[in-house]
């Protein structure tokens, strides 16, 4: 996984992750290219042992919220329902790329009154690694990142 923050410290098995970077602007897609590789799902938690012998599944996700600070997580991701998210938007993929593909997500504002002050992106190569679920040799690339103001 990559994600914008920082890794902050381990406790116990959960890592604790500053998400988040400051950021008061109002884009409406994130543009970017990606690769992914998928691999059977050969360990999961007990809320997600359905998924064991299934394909893994990429998640790439943008969230603009109104923070004050660095949202501290441990293990489990912020809510895209949450209070705090203005404008959210995801891609999700499983199965095998042999070359990069362009991919663009559209940001959904729950309110445009707002003014966002941290930009969150998140790239995964398990969906559910933050649940201890996940494919062994799973992999994501990423590359060329960017942003769209289409008003």
């Amino acid at each position: 996984s990559i994600f914008t923050g920082e890794y902050l410290r381990t406790e116990g098995t959960n890592g604790v992750l500053g998400f988040g970077r400051p950021w008061d602007l109002r884009p409406t897609k994130l543009r970017g290219y990606y690769q992914y590789s998928a691999a059977d799902i050969g360990y999961a938690s007990s809320e997600y042992e359905y998924l064991k012998g299934r394909p893994d599944t990429c998640h790439i996700y943008v969230a603009l919220t109104d923070w004050t600070a660095p949202y501290e997580i441990r293990t489990k991701p912020s809510d895209r329902n949450a209070s705090y998210v203005i404008a959210y938007g995801e891609l999700v993929f499983s199965g095998k790329m042999d070359s990069y593909q362009a991919f663009e997500i559209k940001l959904d504002y729950k309110d445009t009154s707002r003014v966002p002050s941290y930009l969150q992106i998140t790239c995964s190569a398990s969906k559910y690694g933050d649940y201890f679920t996940g494919g062994n040799g799973s992999v994501l690339y990423v590359d060329q990142f960017s942003f769209d103001y289409d008003y």
